[in-house]
């Protein structure tokens, strides 16, 4: 592995409402839109928003160039992932290789109660959203 796939991923893969057109993509200033992406995972519908699990499987989503290193301080707040203890909340960010690009991006993944989760298929389509089937 070369040093720089040791580095932070300078990248961000997204899946759901941090997604365009979905409710939470207004606090994606400072990061660029690079053009769709996938993942090796799993989906859960958590309501509101859904969850991200590495595995198998394919994700549909979203990969943004990181233009201002601030904007991840604010995503992670976001997902509530506190600096001072980042493994203690629902979610963490991890860096992660994607499938399309085969890039290294961070991800956050869901780590909490999965009881009365639905596997999704693919992509994630936010309720009531006007991308929502």
């Amino acid at each position: 592995m070369s040093s720089r796939e040791l580095a932070e991923p300078e990248l961000l893969f997204v899946y759901g409402t941090l997604m365009r057109g979905h409710s939470a993509h207004r606090l994606m200033t400072g990061l660029r839109w690079l053009g769709p992406a996938q993942a090796a995972g799993t989906l859960y519908d958590l309501g509101p928003w859904p969850g991200f699990q590495p595995g198998e499987g394919v994700v549909e989503g979203e990969l943004y160039a990181i233009d201002a290193p601030a904007a991840l301080l604010r995503l992670d707040d976001w997902e509530g992932i506190d600096p001072a203890a980042p493994e203690a909340g629902d979610y963490v960010r991890v860096g992660l290789r994607l499938t399309r690009p085969a890039v290294r991006a961070w991800v956050y993944v869901y780590r909490g109660a999965l009881t009365g989760a639905v596997r999704v298929s693919g992509r994630w389509y936010e309720p009531g959203g006007a991308s929502h089937r």
